[in-house]
């Protein structure tokens, strides 16, 4: 990725703020790419990227801007992050407003790429939005300086925003919500359940919609203990139950023991990536039961 600019214009240095004077971005500066389509609409969060190289006279946008930084991706999510009222209303919630007030009266100043530094404040609230965006767990220095009441509260709204996230992940892979063994699709009653649980997903694993499915809670219950599994067959994933369980529960539960998992509702590639989670859950399971 690229970004133009005019190196010798005094609107696209970024500023020192103790002296007030103009300085150069350099290789290594990091850049958070914000950007709005029209003026009567919200910004948006790109990414956040390092400035790896710059191209002298790049004639690719015009006279305007000579030069071009390029730019390598560092925490970018699958689209950007509307800087809006509904996510206005999120950050609030976490402590991050008057950070987010700041920012826009920055974007409202600024106008032009390169021109000064980002405040702190602004900074950490950036990062926090696209740690909740992407697979990375939030990690913020300053958790020492708060109470242990509004820690509760930040880890429990990181929580739920990622629980929302992936679950209307795995609503789209698997075309609704209903149980992937009993067809039921009472929502009250359903859990959107990870096949390769979270502690251990890969990045790109977390939220991937393909890593999970929707199951009546105790059925969830007995995937997430390793105490049932799904192996694949030439007609399905058919129900392997542990050798730790208690059977005459299964009975009373109406589990017995020729489950099959509805994965007709998966496409291709969701499907193929399906089948790798499960058998990474399978092998856990095994291991357990050995």
């Amino acid at each position: 990725m690229g970004y133009g600019f005019k190196p010798k214009s005094t609107q696209n240095w970024f500023r020192n703020s103790p002296d007030r004077r103009r300085v150069p971005p350099v290789i290594g500066s990091l850049v958070y790419v914000i950007q709005r389509q029209q003026t009567s609409e919200p910004y948006q969060l790109v990414g956040k990227y390092k400035i790896i190289k710059f191209d002298e006279h790049d004639i690719s946008r015009g006279k305007e801007k000579t030069h071009r930084a390029k730019l390598e991706n560092l925490t970018v999510p699958d689209k950007p992050i509307l800087l809006d009222d509904a996510l206005l209303e999120k950050i609030s919630k976490v402590g991050h407003r008057t950070a987010h007030d700041a920012l826009v009266k920055e974007l409202q100043k600024q106008n032009s790429s390169f021109r000064q530094p980002l405040q702190t404040n602004i900074i950490t609230m950036l990062n926090w939005l696209l740690k909740v965006e992407t697979d990375e767990p939030e990690v913020s220095d300053d958790d020492s300086d708060i109470s242990l009441e509004d820690a509760y509260k930040k880890a429990e709204m990181k929580i739920r925003l990622g629980q929302d996230r992936f679950r209307k992940n795995v609503e789209k892979v698997w075309k609704g919500k209903q149980c992937a063994v009993t067809g039921i699709n009472y929502e009250p009653l359903l859990i959107a359940s990870h096949v390769v649980r979270f502690s251990e997903c890969l990045p790109g694993e977390h939220w991937d919609g393909a890593n999970g499915m929707f199951l009546t809670a105790h059925l969830d219950a007995l995937f997430d203990k390793y105490l049932i599994t799904f192996i694949k067959k030439e007609f399905g994933f058919k129900i392997k139950l542990s050798k730790h369980v208690d059977k005459t529960a299964l009975y009373e539960l109406n589990i017995k023991g020729h489950e099959v998992l509805n994965t007709k509702v998966l496409g291709h590639e969701d499907h193929l990536k399906f089948e790798e989670y499960m058998l990474k859950h399978n092998e856990a399971f095994n291991s357990k039961n050995k």
